[in-house]
């Protein structure tokens, strides 16, 4: 089940995907501390990759799980590799066209293929507690550039490419 960290509507939502113990506590201590206005939703299963933002299943509830402006990939996810992930989401017609960043232990064939498969970018996952908090701040600032969130009601075709 994904966590959160804020609570306003007006709240940019961050979706990070993925990732060992260490770092998605890291990173929700970041957003909170730095990155006030944005609401970090995190699921670790390659099920939850996908239910999430199709919203099905326990994410069908738009108001409680909005689609997120941004995804934060790591490619260490649970049952499935992250690049499947990306690809699965870029393959999408109503997720495609959110950004995601992928966080990565720097192997440059995990990068090229990242940019190959539609990732806006690429960060190396290993940072301090300051590198996460900066990262926070950017990305609250990245999503507030953003176009506005998707329609409350936007479904996913969970049929194909799955």
């Amino acid at each position: 089940m994904a966590m959160a960290i804020g609570t306003s509507a007006m709240d940019s939502t961050v979706l990070l995907i993925g990732g060992t113990l260490d770092e998605p506590s890291r990173l929700k201590f970041a957003f909170s501390s730095a990155a006030p206005s944005v609401s970090l939703r995190m699921v670790q299963t390659a099920r939850e990759s996908q239910a999430y933002p199709s919203g099905i299943d326990a994410y069908a509830d738009r108001a409680g799980y909005p689609i997120p402006r941004l995804i934060l990939l790591d490619l260490d996810v649970a049952q499935r590799s992250g690049l499947e992930v990306l690809q699965w989401v870029k393959t999408k017609p109503g997720l495609r066209q959110i950004p995601v960043i992928v966080l990565t232990s720097g192997e440059s064939s995990d990068v090229e293929q990242a940019y190959a498969l539609g990732a806006s970018s690429c960060l190396l996952k290993s940072m301090n507690q300051e590198a996460a908090q900066d990262l926070a701040k950017g990305m609250e600032a990245y999503a507030a550039l953003l176009t506005p969130e998707y329609p409350a009601r936007a479904r996913v075709d969970t049929q194909s490419a799955s």
